[in-house]
Parts: structure tokens; C-alpha cells; sequence
């Protein structure tokens, strides 16, 4: 079983850091078993989250967490009652907020992955490699890259969907970030430029990324 398979409850609860989480969404997107399992903990912390008026002990949140990431931890109902455990925990800490917004996205990610149209699109360039996985039936895509450098402090990436009409803003990330897509149509190119900090209505720099949809 792979290291990233192992961080999927740890993803579900909002508990990998940036990068780590850069990384495990890449892996999900070639992943069909961390895509199941990822479905079922983020119902369960769906549902837990509508627990308001429970309370929890500040500290159970490390707590569970540490269980779940002890080596040879055991699946079965102790694994996922320490799971909903964390999320319960989640849903009163100071991280309330962002902790639902990371956990959306989470859910959209997800969703796009599993839909039965899912369609991946490569993206290629001298300085890395891209993907845009997207569903049509849900009107949703997700683009991630691999091994594109960080950007410099004053720039960013920005994503571009390209028709007969121009270029058109698709979204803003850093290296890794998982991008959600809300509005493409097949054979529109899908592109990656270098901008200046806060984005660009048109692409300024060079094209890195590119592929057809």
C-alpha cells in the first residue's frame, strides 16, 4: 500500500499541510481506491458536521489523529469511529470556517474524480506536466500539475481555457494546488502561464502548460 493511501483520512479531516495535500490530490486522481474511500469519510464528516450542539474535548482531535496515523492501525468500526471522532472534534475548533471551505472543495475534487464521464486531459510543457480531469455531467473539471517550480513571490500561475473568442481566465494557483473548473466546453485549449501577482484579464507571459480538451 503506498504512503499517499495512508493520508486519505488524514486529507478527509483537514489535517495534511499544504504541500502534503498538493501531493495527495495528485495521487487521487490516478487512485481509484483513496477515491472510494475518500467518498465515504467525507460523508461521514458531512453528516457530523450537522452535530452542532454536541461537545468535544479540545484535545481529541490530536488525539484521534495520532491513532489513526499509528503504524499498522487496523480498518474496520474502531477506524472509522475515531475517524468521525476527528471530525466532530473539527466541526468545534478555531478552524470551524476554514475547515468547511477546505472541506467543499475537498467534496468537488472528489466528486469530479468519481463521476462515471470523467475525462482526463493531459497537459504538457518544457516545465512540467499537467492534468485536467473533467465531468461533463457535472459541469466541473479539476487541473493539477506536477513538478512545475514554485512561482516567484511577485507572480503566480493562472489558468486559461483558450476558444475562437480568446483566452479566457480559468483560475489562480501555486505549484501542486488542485484548481476546481466551473465553466469549459470540449476543444477549448486548456493553458498555463506565469502572471503577475493577482492574475491577468489577458496571458502576459509564455505559455507552460498546454493540452486540447
Amino acid at each position: 500500500m503506498s504512503e499517499e493511501h495512508d493520508l486519505v483520512a488524514a486529507y478527509a479531516l483537514n489535517a495534511l499541510d499544504e504541500l502534503e495535500a498538493h501531493r495527495f490530490e495528485r495521487h487521487l486522481d490516478e487512485c481509484d481506491s483513496c477515491r472510494r474511500e475518500l467518498a465515504e469519510l467525507l460523508e461521514a464528516t458531512t453528516f457530523l458536521a450537522d452535530l452542532s450542539s454536541a461537545a468535544a474535548p479540545t484535545d481529541l482531535r490530536q488525539r484521534v489523529l495520532s491513532q489513526i496515523q499509528a503504524p499498522g492501525r487496523r480498518r474496520g468500526l474502531a477506524w472509522i469511529v475515531a475517524t468521525a471522532a476527528a471530525a466532530v472534534a473539527l466541526v468545534f475548533g478555531s478552524l470551524w470556517a476554514t475547515s468547511l471551505a477546505r472541506l467543499d472543495h475537498f467534496e468537488q475534487v472528489a466528486a469530479i474524480y468519481q463521476a462515471a464521464d470523467a475525462q482526463p486531459t493531459a497537459l504538457a510543457g518544457a516545465e512540467g506536466e499537467g492534468r485536467f480531469t473533467h465531468s461533463v455531467s457535472l459541469g466541473q473539471g479539476v487541473f493539477a500539475t506536477e513538478d512545475l517550480a514554485d512561482a516567484p513571490a511577485d507572480s503566480v500561475y493562472e489558468l486559461w481555457l483558450i476558444d475562437d473568442t480568446g483566452p479566457h481566465p480559468a483560475g489562480l494557483f501555486e505549484a501542486g494546488e488542485a484548481v476546481i473548473v466551473d465553466d469549459f466546453s470540449p476543444g477549448q485549449m486548456i493553458a498555463v502561464t506565469l502572471e503577475p501577482a493577482g492574475g491577468s484579464d489577458l496571458p502576459t507571459g509564455p505559455i507552460l502548460l498546454s493540452g486540447q480538451l
